[in-house]
């Protein structure tokens, strides 16, 4: 009767890697918005040149998030400048108060 072949740690190990490696690799290309079979493609296909409209889609639903993105950012960039500059005037004011306020306990 022959053995039954045993796997040592390592190459269980190896083979788990085999089987996670691309499933993670495709699960984050498909958290991040992207095609992960495409990408894989055109890492075996690198020499040919190959535009695909699904690219090109893509792309234009990335620029049109990115600029939104953008906007927003600025948007958020102006309202904390206002923002800050509303809370200066209100410390020199409340600066100002506390030196009447010093003042009057000084003098009286």
């Amino acid at each position: 009767m022959a053995k039954k072949a045993r796997l040592t740690v390592f190459s269980r190990f190896i083979i788990m890697m085999l089987v996670v490696g691309p499933l993670a690799f495709l699960g984050a290309s498909y958290y991040n918005g992207e095609n992960g079979m495409e990408t894989v493609k055109d890492l075996f296909n690198q020499g040919k040149e190959k535009v695909s409209e699904t690219r090109t889609n893509r792309t234009d639903k990335t620029d049109e998030a990115a600029t939104y993105k953008i906007r927003k950012l600025e948007e958020d960039v102006e309202y904390k400048d206002k923002r800050i500059e509303e809370l200066r005037k209100e410390n020199e004011e409340l600066r100002r108060e506390i030196d009447k306020l010093e003042k009057q306990v000084a003098n009286g």
